[in-house]
């Protein structure tokens, strides 16, 4: 929502040049999502999704190519499939 008196094109747009963009309303979610939790490992993940999260994310601070990455992951990935999240 924005303030009172404010309308959409007060709002920062983000553009490659000096081009002006055209405002176009940011897409409004269908369902609440209710918490969003930032987590550090799979396991948290899990734990989250069993307890209702329905929007997490996994922020794990290794190198993109570190091969822990991949298992963190997997798990996370089954985790948030098993109990309906993302």
């Amino acid at each position: 929502r924005l303030p009172d008196r404010a309308e959409a094109g007060d709002l920062p747009a983000l553009s490659a040049d000096e081009t002006p963009v055209a405002w176009t309303p940011a897409h409004i979610a269908a369902t609440d999502l209710g918490v969003y939790a930032i987590v550090d490992s799979a396991e948290r993940v899990r734990a989250c999704a069993e307890a209702g999260a329905k929007l997490i994310q996994l922020r794990v601070k290794l190198p993109r190519d570190d091969p822990a990455m991949e298992p963190q992951i997997v798990a996370a990935l089954q985790a948030t499939r098993a109990h309906g999240a993302t």
